[in-house]
């Protein structure tokens, strides 16, 4: 994938001199500790160029993803992550002999290395271990340490921490920290001390995003974007501060094009960072620096040979043809034939665009189809399959669909879509010349041309003459009908149907009227030339790209699936511009602004396209997606790779550790009913050896709780010796990461459990909801009727997690009365990309929110955090407009988007915002973030010393409604002045 091209090493081998070609697209720079190298990687290797550019030396070469370089104090070695074991860890090259050695071995993500300034330790990211401890917060992170040599890595910080840079004294770490869930998280900027001592010092916070930092002797240069990142006119520069905080002060000004990754060495004379997908340099000594853009060349290009490739699912819109013998269909773009038995598979067209959408001609020797780059309009095409090439048939572009042309070739029913609807469109073939038939879709002719059906926009079906006059309707709407096709002997019509009932294939016995189904869960029919049978598409699996053809019998129902394996010879180019292209038409087709937050979204994909097509990994990619779509400024948009299965599987004991100079491990904490605890170990109990190995100096515990190729982690013979000195053995099976996460948010639960009851007397009781989902509001509503239907009031927790849909029946679960006043006065309601508005109202039923027993309708009191976010922000918003009770903690993060989420053809996923919220006096939830009524911030100080201030908060208020000194919230309709939250 990654190997040079054979011509640039012949022309070295004559003498020649290739020309050089500029870098671009590169990532993650790192200043050598003499500054007068940069390493960086690109196109997933590691690579070293002088510090004022010019030709860069390749350091590493091979299939797996290289990132994040740093290099060792004595400039002679690079740490790095790499994917070679699936997931990432940390690894080390030497640059004179160019040998690997790996440092980390962990199932989990190792990260973003830093090294010591003695050479001795290696600082990085892992989500191993986080403080937050709900399933989907999986890619949280902390930092650790690991002895650069080898050995056992040991926790820095414990409340999240990412991109750690050591102090030239080695005294402190700088690092940024999540600390909002808007967009892809708002980071602040810390520093602790490398054994995660005492308490880390915030130096830069605020609603502004801080990453990256990098010491400069007593300076901390960092990525900042200074209006924020809810903003859309925010701008990412690099800012300084000192170790000790104080005034943040702008170094670089840049109107446009992101600026990151600033790397310096502890007294240099220049500062590097990444903008614009290259490198610029500064002096960081004046006040005023001109940046320098640096000029970074190759003297070869990669090779992109065609490879072939085989799929066997994804297969849509299929067409049979006149004579029976093939199938049309469309496969990853392009239009395909087959036999009818499924082999034989043949591509038709060729390109990046997409075709779709295929039919015969009645002859059997062209097919019509739709042609358009992805996310854009296109035209409808004839491919003429005896002679070959192709030529338009209509003269505009348009979002077409369905073409089918006459029996006589000579003209086509083309379905236009258009804001909010669609029309038919009768389109000359030869003229290209189109005749309107507003509000009408899916055309199709009669055998013998006269006669044309189509459905209505309401989804009523009806038949007209061909020109469109006299229509008379044969079904009225019972639903969604799309696809409509006329069999060939002129008796029947198909459809695929989408009802309450589900989706499926129906046909209309024209004479009779009798209606009947075909096939359920089928779609996009196309008939056999005899009438006796359907073509249509069928879900093998779940995922995307997943159809498959399948052949139905009309009068049986009986089904035979085609295996059809599609062969073709790919170029890398073309896979990497596909995946591109295919995220950024989800965004373009389906984002729910269509003024994309004010971005020029055709100017972004222009912008980021030729980096696309030139990446060389998939991560590369994958990264550079990422980066696009965040210049919309917007939450639930992001792109997720494929899950990738980890050559080992790690298990943790469920104890903090603390390395001891001889090797040996100290337990500092254990973790209640975890494994350590399960067989006995306390704190200041030392590891010495699992088995017959000693964990002496250089030995990774990680290593030793591992198993290559498992689902689960090994058992091992722990050997523990006291404090009192006395060894035992003990057998210990590690909990993988998703059941240490669990563990700990039992653990975590049920001492917010403990407190709340212990402090209230008994009187209030707790419960914590997950996530926005039907699973969690059963929950809560067996909680209520069987976990303390005594309680006199409820502390309801919904911090952390994500969203889903689930505050109306939450609501209902807690007021008896909240869909009443919602239904009269809506708190929300929702905008879709055309404009269409919905408020925010119960239905009736389950699915329409309203809750089918009794309410609790008691005192209910909330708490929430800048990690709530999307339908846990409109819980809260909801939860105070109706008056239900108050809100205590920090304002919600503000990512307040309907989201859907689409599988891509390689397998990763994207997410998409597709529709709005907003109050109901017209404010976008979105970048709002609901503030509380009583504010408690999260510290440090708490979070180290166990307080939980705001569930504190909560019982204190809480207790003091129930006591007459703090009224009630007021309910929508009470009188003006009722319901104030004391002060």
């Amino acid at each position: 994938m990654k190997k040079l091209a054979a011509l640039a090493g012949l022309l070295l081998l004559l003498g020649a001199s290739p020309a050089a070609v500029e870098i671009r697209g590169l990532r993650h720079p790192a200043l050598s500790p003499d500054a007068k190298r940069i390493a960086f990687d690109w196109h997933g290797d590691l690579w070293i160029c002088p510090v004022d550019g010019g030709r860069a030396e390749r350091i590493t070469e091979d299939a797996a993803d290289e990132q994040k370089p740093c290099w060792a104090p004595n400039g002679r070695s690079l740490a790095f992550s790499s994917d070679k074991a699936g997931n990432r860890d940390i690894y080390v090259i030497d640059l004179e002999t160019r040998r690997v050695r790996q440092v980390t071995v962990h199932s989990a993500d190792d990260d973003a290395p830093a090294w010591s300034p003695d050479g001795k330790w290696i600082a990085f990211q892992s989500n191993r271990d986080s403080n937050l401890d709900l399933a989907l917060n999986d890619n949280v992170h902390d930092l650790w340490k690991a002895p650069a040599g080898g050995g056992t890595a040991t926790r820095i910080t414990r409340f999240r921490g990412e991109n750690p840079a050591w102090s030239a004294d080695g005294q402190w770490i700088a690092y940024d920290r999540y600390s909002s869930g808007y967009a892809d998280g708002e980071h602040n900027l810390f520093v602790i001390a490398p054994d995660g001592s005492g308490i880390p010092r915030e130096i830069a916070s605020g609603s502004e995003d801080s990453r990256h930092p990098v010491f400069r002797g007593s300076q901390i240069f960092f990525s900042h974007e200074a209006n924020g990142i809810k903003q859309s006119s925010s701008q990412r520069n690099v800012w300084k501060t000192t170790v000790n905080g104080g005034a943040l002060l702008q170094v670089t000004g840049h109107p446009d094009n992101q600026v990151t990754w600033p790397t310096t060495t502890a007294g240099g004379n220049v500062l590097v960072y990444e903008r614009d997908f290259t490198l610029y340099s500064i002096d960081p000594r004046v006040s005023q620096p001109k940046p320098q853009r640096l000029t970074i060349t190759v003297d070869f290009r990669y090779e992109d040979p065609e490879a072939p490739k085989t799929v066997t699912a994804g297969f849509r819109t299929p067409a049979w043809s006149p004579s029976g013998a093939r199938i049309a269909f469309e496969c990853r773009g392009r239009i395909w034939t087959a036999s009818a038995d499924g082999t034989d598979a043949r591509v038709v067209t060729t390109g990046l665009d997409e075709c779709r959408d295929p039919s015969w001609a009645a002859d059997g020797k062209r097919i019509i189809y739709v042609r358009a780059s992805p996310g854009s309009p296109g035209r409808v095409m004839i491919s003429d399959l005896q002679e070959g090439g192709s030529r338009i048939v209509t003269r505009e572009v348009g979002d077409y669909r369905e073409p089918r042309l006459s029996p006589d070739g000579k003209t086509a029913l083309v379905t236009q879509g258009r804001e909010g609807g669609s029309d038919l469109v009768r389109v000359d073939v030869e003229s290209g010349i189109t005749a309107l038939m507003p509000g009408l879709h899916s055309g199709t002719y009669a055998p013998d041309g006269l006669r044309a059906a189509a459905i209505k926009s309401d989804g009523s079906l009806l038949v007209m003459q061909a020109e469109g006059s006299s229509p008379v309707a044969l079904l009225e709407s019972t639903g969604s009908r799309t696809g409509l096709t006329w069999s060939p002997d002129g008796a029947r019509l198909a459809w695929q149907d989408q009802s309450r009932e589900g989706r499926g294939v129906h046909v209309l016995e024209i004479e009779s009227g009798r209606e009947s189904t075909v096939a359920k869960g089928a779609r996009a029919p196309s008939w056999s030339p005899d009438g006796t049978m359907v073509v249509a598409e069928t879900d093998r699996n779940q995922g995307s790209d997943n159809q498959v053809l399948s052949i139905f019998d009309v009068q049986s129902s009986q089904k035979l699936a085609l295996d059809i394996r599609a062969t073709r010879p790919v170029t890398r180019r073309e896979e990497m511009s596909t995946v591109f292209m295919q995220v950024w038409s989800a965004y373009a087709s389906n984002y729910y602004d269509p003024f994309f937050h004010g971005v020029d979204w055709t100017a972004v994909r222009e912008k980021y396209r030729p980096l696309a097509e030139e990446c060389q990994t998939k991560p590369e990619l994958y990264d550079l997606i990422n980066d696009m779509i965040r210049e919309l400024r917007s939450s639930h948009v992001h792109l997720t790779p494929a899950l990738v299965k980890n050559s080992v599987v790690t298990g943790s004991i469920a104890a903090d550790l603390a390395a001891v100079a001889d090797g040996t491990l100290k337990i500092v904490r254990v973790e209640p009913n975890g494994p350590a605890d399960k067989a006995g170990l306390v704190a200041g109990d030392v590891l010495v050896g699992i088995g017959e190995t000693s964990l002496d100096a250089g030995r990774d515990l990680d290593r030793l709780l591992s198993a290559d190729h498992a689902e689960t982690p090994p058992e091992v013979q722990v050997r523990v010796k006291s404090a009192g000195g006395e060894e035992r053995t003990v057998a210990i099976r590690g909990l993988e990461r998703g059941a240490l996460r669990a563990l700990k948010y039992e653990n975590r639960i049920a001492a917010r459990k403990k407190m709340v009851k212990e402090r209230s007397g008994g009187r209030l009781a707790y419960h914590h909801i997950k996530m926005m989902v039907q699973a969690e509001v059963s929950r809560l509503k067996t909680a209520l009727e069987k976990e303390f239907p005594e309680a006199e009031a409820l502390v309801l927790d919904e911090r952390d997690g994500v969203g889903g849909l689930a505050h109306r029946p939450i609501c209902s679960l807690l007021d008896s009365g909240a869909a009443d006043r919602l239904n009269a006065a809506p708190a929300c309601y929702t905008r879709n990309r055309n404009g269409t508005t919905s408020p925010d109202v119960y239905g009736a039923g389950s699915q329409g929110g309203r809750n089918p027993g009794k309410s609790w309708d008691r005192p209910v009191i909330l708490v929430q955090n800048e990690i709530s976010r999307s339908d846990k922000e409109i819980f809260p918003y909801t939860f105070r407009y109706l008056g239900i009770g108050y809100l205590v903690g920090m304002p919600t993060a503000g990512g307040v988007i309907g989201g859907n989420e689409w599988s891509m053809r390689d397998g990763s996923k994207i997410t998409v915002s597709v529709q709005g919220w907003f109050s109901a006096d017209g404010r976008n939830l979105e970048g709002y973030g609901v503030p509380p009524d009583f504010r408690v911030p999260e510290t440090h100080e708490d979070l180290i010393a166990g307080r939980d201030a705001a569930l504190e908060k909560a019982i204190e208020v809480l207790l003091a409604q129930l006591d007459g000194k703090i009224a009630s919230p007021r309910k929508p309709g009470d009188r003006k002045g009722e319901g104030q939250p004391g002060k």
